[in-house]
């Protein structure tokens, strides 16, 4: 992947339209991460909201 801005350039000006942001945005969090267990952002809360859901006491208010 290649971003098409360079580092530390301010991604505010009317350069960068919110559809190239967008685009970053999304395939960056396509990526999976070794630090997820090579799961992507998406699958880990995916798999975090499940595990809560199995846990009845996960809704307790304390």
């Amino acid at each position: 992947m290649i971003i098409p801005w360079p580092l530390g350039a301010y991604l505010g000006s009317p350069k960068y339209t919110n559809e190239d942001l967008d685009a970053t945005a999304a395939e960056l969090n396509a990526r999976s991460r070794k630090t997820l267990g090579w799961d992507t952002p998406a699958e880990h809360f995916t798999n975090l909201l499940k595990k809560d859901l199995n846990n009845p006491r996960a809704a307790t208010i304390y």
